[in-house]
């Protein structure tokens, strides 16, 4: 599937500005390296399997815990009293 026929069947956007924005933001994704895609004849194609891994990687997931990085060096630093 191109990815204007990716952006179609995942209800992506309500009128053609939408959908051009979603189609720029996917190539951008696929770029970066966050999803794959086929680049054949100057358009990017996605298999189900790509579909599928994206969808994935942009789920938002419930399921890991949010990581907890600490006190940063400035907020452990003891203060000084006046």
């Amino acid at each position: 599937m191109t990815l204007d026929q990716v952006v179609s069947e995942w209800g992506i956007g309500t009128d053609d500005h939408d959908r051009a924005v979603a189609r720029r933001w996917l190539a951008d994704q696929i770029r970066a390296g966050k999803i794959t895609a086929r680049l054949i004849r100057r358009r990017w194609w996605m298999t189900d399997d790509d579909r599928r891994t994206a969808l994935d990687v942009f789920a938002n997931r419930t399921d890991i815990p949010a990581q907890s990085y600490g006190l940063s060096v400035a907020s452990s630093r003891s203060r000084r009293s006046a």
